[in-house]
């Protein structure tokens, strides 16, 4: 999987704007715990990517 951008949205609501895939690939920001899930989840995948051998 590659990673060519981070978005991060603010606002009440959560709206994906008819892109497709958006709402299966994303993290809700409503709430502590998502914003702990999706701190989580980025400090997993640069783990990831520090201990992957460049191409």
């Amino acid at each position: 999987m590659t990673i060519d951008y981070l978005v991060l949205g603010l606002g009440s609501t959560t709206g994906y704007f008819g892109v497709e895939g958006a709402s299966e690939h994303s993290f809700s920001f409503r709430t502590r715990e998502d914003a702990i899930a999706l701190g989580r989840h980025l400090r997993d995948y640069l783990q990831r990517a520090s201990q992957t051998e460049d191409i």
